[in-house]
């Protein structure tokens, strides 16, 4: 593949994807799952910014995953046209009727969890001339986004798809809000819940292949007796804590995100800096112009912040943004034109970490925020990266 500035090409900032890191956390996810329940890893949101593609590859060819789960008919239909049409792919958000067509062409698992959507499926499934397609129910325990609720509801929407007739019940699942706690007792309450409506299922004759509820925080602590799936993301492609600031599986964090200097500056004391002259010092400051803003998926509220980024093994913090570029203070940092910058992740030169849940806390943010807004205009790179398997 060549270094990192041999692939950069025309890019003003890139993210730099540590493959070998996603297999690592995988196996730890694994291993304290242990036999019972396989790894059902989630890869919406263009693999949380690192690239659903090559991310998938890895999972399915590397960690031999049988299902992804992806938000959206779009996302999943790369890794279809990848050539992965052997791994199931669940869609875990509400699908549109106009796109239930083409999420039934590409073989997607879809969410079913009211009687109309059931039979708007079902039509799409009839126009598209298959005998059947598989679905997966999600049951609202308590997150109320979507999902049917337990009990009365559930039952009427388990009679409706069984007597469409083209509708296979695959799986059911549900997710935890606040799962990130242990031994948390709104979750323990949202899995009885869930353990009632599992056996209401069985109890119409269907017995499903996928049955899953424990997100990355809830499958480090919850005594899953009814799963054979847990369905995580944070913990296998990137690095995330618990409430309580614990790591529970030892996650890495395999994304750095970088961008180069394009301007150097010493401005004196009383000098606004950036837009609406709000950065104003009453000392002199030392600036650069870095090569990357909002458009890019620069996280508003961290640069709003003073947040750090590393310049040559030294903390930096933001001044101002815009949508193409940034400023930062560099004061007492020597630093040129062209030198690199860390935003995220692990500098190169000085092997310091910004790790992107201790940075989301900072700004009291999201730490998959912080780079899943990353969008195509920062290039992605692909460390421990192999050559693709000729059949999958």
């Amino acid at each position: 593949m060549g270094s990192i500035e041999d692939q950069l090409e025309y890019y003003s900032s890139y993210i730099e994807v540590d493959l070998d890191v996603i297999r690592r956390n995988a196996g730890r996810v694994l291993a304290h799952l242990g036999q019972r329940r396989r790894l059902f890893p989630i890869v919406k949101g263009n693999a949380h910014g690192m690239g659903t593609v090559p991310v998938a590859r890895v999972l399915i060819e590397d960690i031999g995953v049988d299902i992804l789960g992806c938000a959206q008919v779009h996302e999943a239909a790369k890794i279809r046209q990848a050539g992965f049409e052997g791994v199931e792919i669940l869609l875990l958000s509400g699908v549109p009727a106009q796109a239930l067509p083409y999420a039934v062409k590409n073989n997607l698992q879809v969410p079913v969890y009211t009687r109309e959507g059931a039979r708007l499926l079902s039509q799409a499934v009839q126009a598209a001339g298959k005998a059947s397609h598989k679905i997966q129910i999600k049951v609202d325990t308590g997150m109320h986004r979507i999902g049917v609720t337990p009990g009365r509801e559930l039952a009427e929407l388990i009679d409706e798809i069984l007597s469409l007739g083209n509708l296979e019940i695959a799986g059911i699942y549900t997710h935890f809000y606040h799962g990130y706690h242990y031994n948390d007792a709104i979750t323990l309450g949202q899995y009885a819940l869930f353990e009632e409506s599992v056996a209401l299922l069985r109890s119409k004759g269907t017995e499903p292949q996928y049955i899953h509820c424990c997100n990355s925080g809830a499958a480090a602590w919850l005594e899953d007796r009814i799963s054979n799936y847990a369905r995580v993301g944070c913990m296998v492609i990137g690095r995330y804590l618990m409430a309580d600031g614990s790591q529970p599986f030892g996650s890495e964090q395999a994304l750095s995100w970088r961008a180069f200097i394009n301007a150097v500056y010493d401005i004196p004391a009383g000098e606004s800096i950036g837009y609406g002259g709000a950065n104003v010092s009453d000392k002199p400051r030392k600036t650069a112009t870095i090569s990357v803003g909002f458009c890019d998926g620069l996280y508003l509220p961290l640069t709003q912040s003073s947040a750090p980024l590393i310049v040559n093994g030294q903390y930096a913090h933001y001044i101002s943004t815009a949508m193409d570029q940034t400023i930062i203070d560099v004061t007492g940092i020597d630093c040129a034109i062209g030198d690199e910058v860390t935003i995220l992740g692990r500098d190169r030169k000085s092997g310091l970490c910004l790790y992107t849940e201790n940075i989301a806390a900072m700004v009291d943010g999201s730490a998959t925020a912080l780079h899943a807004y990353a969008n195509d205009r920062v290039k992605r790179v692909y460390l421990g990266e192999k050559p693709a398997a000729k059949t999958r």
